[in-house]
């Protein structure tokens, strides 16, 4: 298959299809391809000359760890990072202003920076989940700080990320670029289990390496309140509206 024969199969099924270059070299080409005016990585092709060697119509990170992680995702909670489809129907979907990719185009409902959080008070959710995201940010303990930060004690960050070395030897097995975005060459299991027990205060309940090919799964639970002068600290449950500021 060429990639003309790759367009019109699409634009077939009435997709409004656009095609950005943003890898090449004298060898190989890498199209990033735009669907309804939305860029995503979910679809992707390889040429070699004037071939293509290798389709790529890739599921979401997510739905990838769903059957081991939704589990987790009981009660109230945020979904960062969720690129079009949310872990599941009840999370807070926040992502960045723009559209980057649109896996199932479910529903956007805050937009900003995942490293500041300020629409909301301490201890509101019961979860915070995330997939694939972690790895972007140059300084990862302030940045999980923060997420733990809005989690009530006894609460959970469900977690699903890319062991760095094992997705690079997987690009380089399939003769595509590995994402720019990614801050750390020693990004790991391992390297997160280091941040948790430096933050303190952090349990982790699950931990599964490796899934989907390059990944790893990590659940860590915020310790809850030891006795204050012998009053114990209750968590209450709030209604949706205490959560906002």
């Amino acid at each position: 298959m060429t990639v003309q024969e790759l367009i019109e199969k699409l634009q077939s099924k009435n997709v409004n299809l656009g095609m950005k270059v943003y890898f090449q070299d004298n060898k190989r080409e890498f199209h990033n391809f735009q669907v309804n005016g939305v860029a995503t990585w979910g679809i992707g092709a390889f040429l070699m000359g004037n071939e293509l060697k290798k389709s790529i119509f890739d599921d979401s990170e997510t739905s990838r760890c769903r059957s081991n992680l939704a589990k987790y995702c009981m009660g109230d909670g945020l979904d960062l990072g969720y690129g079009g489809e949310a872990i599941n129907e009840t999370a807070i979907c926040v992502d960045m202003p723009r559209k980057y990719c649109n896996y199932l185009d479910q529903p956007q409902h805050l937009h900003g920076d995942a490293r500041n959080l300020h629409w909301f008070k301490d201890d509101v959710f019961d979860y915070v989940y995330s997939s694939h995201l972690l790895e972007d940010f140059d300084d990862t303990e302030s940045v999980l700080k923060e997420w733990v930060r809005v989690v009530k004690p006894g609460g959970k960050i469900i977690l699903f990320l890319p062991d760095e070395q094992t997705y690079r030897k997987h690009c380089e097995k399939t003769n595509q670029p590995p994402n720019c975005m990614h801050k750390h060459d020693d990004f790991s299991l391992e390297y997160m289990e280091r941040i948790i027990l430096k933050i303190g205060g952090l349990e982790i309940e699950y931990k599964k390496y490796p899934v989907a090919k390059y990944s790893f799964e990590l659940v860590f639970r915020k310790k809850k309140k030891e006795k204050d002068g012998g009053v114990n600290r209750e968590i209450h449950h709030l209604h949706a509206s205490q959560v906002l500021e």
